[in-house]
């Protein structure tokens, strides 16, 4: 594993080709090779999930986001046991989940209020640093 980190770079490759066959147990030929795509042991990727929760009349928001995030994590806890891919008995597709944040946001995070603009404000659509530059958050 630590020779994985010390190694990784954008210009490496992140999977590497293994070669497999199948033996003949009458004749004890190799038959049918092929080569599986794998990533390396230990090699490590950041993951980010973003989870949207909209409210409706009426409903308790809140106790319908716990309840999504148990299974959330109930699936990870799952994905972590059973693996992704193929050949999982001959131990590809091994997964470990670590968890750093988890980040709620509402509708207010996302609500800006704009203090530079005048009547005779125009904006440019293709410079969206303008517009950043004209809002306060």
């Amino acid at each position: 594993e630590a020779a994985w980190k010390a190694d990784f770079s954008e210009d490496t490759e992140v999977t590497h080709g293994k070669w497999e066959n199948v033996i003949n147990r009458r004749t004890g030929t190799a038959e049918h090779p092929r080569q599986m795509e794998r990533v390396p042991a230990g090699a490590k990727f950041n993951f980010e999930l973003v989870y949207s929760v909209y409210e409706e009349e009426g409903e308790d928001t809140t106790a319908t986001l716990n309840e999504h995030i148990k299974r959330l994590l109930l699936a990870l806890q799952l994905l972590q046991d059973d693996g992704i891919g193929g050949q999982l008995s001959r131990g590809y597709g091994q997964v470990k989940v670590h968890l750093k944040d988890i980040i709620q946001k509402e509708i207010k995070d996302y609500q800006y209020e704009v203090t530079k603009l005048s009547d005779s404000a125009t904006f440019d659509i293709n410079n969206p640093q303008q517009l950043l530059e004209a809002i306060k958050h």
